[in-house]
């Protein structure tokens, strides 16, 4: 999300989902967790690092330039449907 620059620091956009790679090869239960967990600004670079855990067991890394995570502030907050969580019954996780 966005938020103003000043007091009372109100949200002004929030983003569509991230673009994280899910590790699915882990047990149900787990294989579409992802949380982000840090977050490292290169002003020189003009990108952002954000560092994830995926189904608990990976630690990964998400480059993108200021540019692309721009673009996920659509304003329509779109989540990907591609990761529609189901096991392998069809059922919703």
């Amino acid at each position: 999300f966005k938020i103003s620059a000043v007091p009372p620091f109100q949200v002004t956009a929030i983003s569509d989902e991230l673009p994280l790679t899910f590790n699915q090869t882990h047990k149900a239960t787990t294989k579409w967790v992802a949380f982000v967990s840090g977050l490292h600004y290169s002003e020189k670079d003009r990108e952002v690092v954000i560092t994830y855990g995926a189904a608990d067991i990976e630690c990964r890394a998400l480059t993108l330039k200021i540019k692309e995570l721009d673009a996920l502030f659509s304003g329509q907050v779109r989540f990907n449907t591609a990761n529609s969580h189901t096991d392998t019954t069809g059922a919703a996780m």
